[in-house]
């Protein structure tokens, strides 16, 4: 069996990879991007999540919202079982990408 490949990648190339790197996330952020502010449940009806694979989507929003790419109402902290509606932080994303495709193909041409 082939050993995985650990290399060495800079801090936040590896964030944006291991971010980024997800269909679902991506689809999330697209969704969002798309269609402006939604809650949890929005999205879900709007994914092709499992009705049983809430839990996922939380976890995906999670990993979104630690690195910066969407932001929750009410923030992090202050929900206590509040409805929490979401946003893209597009220069976030755009941000991430950029830093992923300097690294990958080299600065862009100025």
């Amino acid at each position: 069996m082939p050993t995985l490949m650990q290399p060495d990648l800079p801090g936040d190339v590896m964030r944006a990879i291991e971010t980024l790197g997800s269909r679902a996330r991506v689809e999330i952020l697209h969704l969002l991007q798309t269609r402006g502010a939604l809650s949890t449940a929005e999205i879900h009806e709007a994914t092709p999540f499992q009705p049983a694979a809430r839990r996922s989507l939380q976890l995906h929003l999670d990993a979104l919202e630690r690195e910066g790419f969407i932001v929750g109402t009410p923030g992090a902290g202050h929900r206590g079982g509040r409805l929490v509606t979401w946003e893209i932080n597009a220069a976030a994303v755009r941000s991430a990408l950029d830093t992923l495709a300097s690294y990958v193909a080299g600065p862009s041409p100025s």
